[in-house]
């Protein structure tokens, strides 16, 4: 067999692997999107849990099922500042730095989910 042959059957069986990989892939569609979305949702009820449960560092009230919702408030309205922005020609990564604000002194707090608990956003 010469090199060139041996670089066509590579080639193919590469292509061929790639097919495979994609059908496999549209298979497991119908259970990847419900299993993300359970995660995400077991994820942000566990933060709300934890935020609703959370005495605040600065004034000591405690914070109550409100402070996320203030949080995901002030995160709109800042989305939505970014997004107004004139466009620019490169992909920028927008990270979410707050994930609760105390209803009371309005100290915001950035949620760390590796360690279960709620910091002080730095500003």
């Amino acid at each position: 067999m010469t090199l060139f042959a041996s670089g066509t059957m590579e080639s193919l069986r590469h292509l061929m692997m790639l097919a495979v990989m994609v059908v496999l892939f549209l298979l497991l569609l119908p259970i990847i999107i419900p299993l993300v979305a359970f995660l995400h949702w077991r994820n942000d009820a566990r933060m709300r849990r934890i935020a609703a449960e959370m005495h605040c560092k600065r004034c000591g009230q405690p914070m109550g099922p409100k402070a996320p919702k203030l949080a995901d408030h002030a995160w709109n309205r800042e989305a939505d500042t970014i997004r107004k922005q004139p466009s620019i020609r490169q992909r920028q990564r927008v990270l979410r730095s707050v994930h609760a604000i105390c209803p009371n002194c309005g100290l915001r707090y950035r949620f760390l989910e590796d360690y279960g608990k709620f910091v002080p956003e730095v500003r």
